[in-house]
C-alpha cells in the first residue's frame, strides 16, 4: 500500500510540473509577441515622429527664406499695397518651394507622409513689425491628403430595445 501512495504521489508532482512549464511557456510566448508589436508600432512612431520633424525644418527654410526676400523687397522701394508686396515677396523665392500667392498671403505645402502635408500659410505686410518681421504665420498645420468618405453607420443602439424585468 505504501508503494502504491508514492507512484500516485509522483505522478502528481510531474502533472503539476508539466501543467506550471507549459503556463510559463504561454506566458513567455505571449510576451515576446507583445514585445515584437510594441517594436514595430515604436519604429512606425518614429518614423512619423522624424518625417514630420523633417518636414517642419523645410517649412521653416522656406518661411525664412520668405522673410528674407519681403525684407528685400521692403527695402527697395514702396509698394501700393500689401498684396502687390506679396506679389514681389512671391516672385523673389525659389519656384521648387510652390509657394503660392493669395492677396498679401503666401501659401505652400511640405508633404512628409504619403497622405499628409505639413500646410502653412504667411500673412505679409511691407511695414515690419517690432521684432522686424514681415511674414506673420496664419496656419501652420497637419493637413489629410486623403479624401474621407462616410460608411454606412450601422445599426446604433436603441435603449427602447432593452427590457427591464417586462416580458
Amino acid at each position: 500500500m505504501k508503494r502504491r501512495n508514492s507512484v500516485i504521489s509522483v505522478g502528481m508532482v510531474s502533472i503539476v510540473l508539466i501543467f506550471v512549464l507549459l503556463s510559463m511557456l504561454t506566458f513567455s510566448v505571449l510576451s515576446l509577441v507583445s514585445a515584437e508589436a510594441d517594436l514595430r508600432l515604436s519604429r512606425k512612431s518614429a518614423d512619423r515622429t522624424s518625417a514630420f520633424y523633417a518636414a517642419e525644418n523645410s517649412a521653416n527654410d522656406v518661411l525664412l527664406e520668405a522673410e528674407n526676400a519681403a525684407a528685400a523687397a521692403s527695402s527697395s522701394g514702396a509698394f501700393l499695397s500689401d498684396e502687390m508686396f506679396a506679389e514681389e515677396v512671391g516672385g523673389r523665392l525659389d519656384p521648387a518651394y510652390g509657394v503660392r500667392v493669395a492677396g498679401d498671403t503666401l501659401c505652400y505645402e511640405v508633404p512628409f507622409d504619403e497622405e499628409q502635408v505639413l500646410e502653412v500659410t504667411l500673412k505679409l505686410s511691407e511695414t515690419a513689425t517690432e521684432a522686424g518681421r514681415h511674414c506673420r504665420v496664419e496656419v501652420w498645420r497637419v493637413v489629410s491628403k486623403h479624401d474621407w468618405e462616410a460608411g454606412s453607420v450601422g445599426e446604433l443602439f436603441d435603449p427602447d430595445d432593452l427590457l427591464f424585468g417586462e416580458e
